[in-house]
């Protein structure tokens, strides 16, 4: 651009300044943008909701996820699927029980009578907790997506029938786009639920895995050491053992607790035959954990077995964690989420003293 005078006044330049000046601006606008662009929402995450005719089935396309009856397994539990270890739908890599304590009872969903007769409670879901209570479904619900500025939650609520010792229990299931090996449960009571001295959420098949050491504060502990020469109950498991608040890893008021497989790679176990094949583990390696609050009263506990549940055949490489999980006094609205990692416990935060 050639600055030009303007007439009269020689050595005028105030016009030109302007021009350069709004076109520097410009400019400097342009760039800021490029390098700091303005806050929107965040893209659209991608997630697994139902549509009539597919399986009650919600979370991440390729990390964990969650489904409920008909997919295949026992009533009474969530099945967690993760598909991101190379295990293609359906296969479980665990499943979760709701197991209220109430009247000094603790009932367990996946073992109770259903009200049809069946083995096994019956988990209804709905977009509200009033849905999922209410029990009487004409289909899957698809799950609330939120949309905030940097990720995306989806949620949605899951109810079991009401219990023998009269707790009606339920969770809110979130995940985190964030998040995608993890989901978080939410434990819940509906309205005419007896008082519940606990909710406990049990992972109910670590054989599947062979699960054997667990991760604690003061380092990892094998199966092995302990349970050395035991008597097992009438249903074969080896008795339970515990872990209180102050034994537990905790981070930023949290309290984990992680359990994995010992072997190089479990997917290469050398089965008896009459192993099912849904016990024969398939895809990478894992690591398994449940974190929540650090709360007074919280505990960690597991059992464990040296032959598949249902009498299948003996466990490669012996015993091994079996129900993995925690119990904290209830509180309606506290989170304990499960994660399911390919990252080793080391790499998740957990020491190796």
């Amino acid at each position: 651009m050639i600055c030009q005078p303007v007439r009269g006044h020689k050595h005028h330049t105030g016009g030109c300044l302007k021009m350069v000046s709004m076109r520097v601006f410009r400019l400097m606008a342009a760039l800021f943008f490029l390098v700091f662009p303005a806050a929107g929402p965040a893209p659209c995450h991608e997630w697994i909701q139902p549509e009539p005719g597919q399986p009650p089935r919600w979370g991440h396309p390729d990390g964990l996820s969650i489904s409920l009856q008909p997919t295949p397994g026992p009533r009474g539990l969530i099945r967690l699927h993760a598909p991101h270890l190379g295990q293609t739908f359906p296969r479980v890599i665990n499943f979760v029980s709701l197991e209220p304590v109430a009247g000094g009872r603790r009932a367990q969903s996946e073992l109770e009578r259903s009200a049809d007769g069946n083995p096994g409670l019956r988990f209804t879901s709905g977009d509200t907790l009033e849905d999922a209570l209410r029990a009487t479904p004409t289909g899957p619900n698809r799950g609330v997506v939120e949309k905030h500025t940097d990720h995306e939650i989806l949620r949605l609520f899951i109810a079991s029938e009401r219990m023998p010792n009269g707790a009606h229990p339920a969770v809110e299931a979130r995940f985190d786009s964030r998040s995608p090996h993890s989901v978080t449960f939410r434990t819940l009571a509906g309205p005419d639920s007896a008082p519940m001295a606990s909710l406990v959420l049990s992972a109910t098949m670590g054989n599947y895995a062979r699960l054997r050491r667990v991760w604690l504060a003061k380092g990892p502990v094998h199966a092995r050491d302990l349970w050395g020469d035991y008597r097992p109950d009438r249903l074969n498991f080896a008795p339970w053992r515990g872990w209180k608040l102050d034994e537990l890893t905790q981070q930023d008021g949290l309290a984990r607790v992680a359990w994995e497989n010992d072997e190089d790679n479990p997917a290469q176990a050398d089965y008896a035959p009459g192993v099912s094949p849904h016990w024969r583990y398939q895809g990478k390696k894992a690591t398994q954990l449940w974190e929540t609050r650090a709360v007074p009263g919280l505990e960690a506990r597991v059992n464990a077995r040296k032959t598949y549940w249902g009498e299948s055949g003996p466990i490669p490489g012996g015993i091994s964690f079996e129900n993995c999980e925690l119990e904290a006094p209830f509180r309606p609205g506290a989170e304990f989420t499960f994660t399911v990692s390919p990252r080793t416990p080391a790499d998740l935060g957990f020491r190796n003293r």
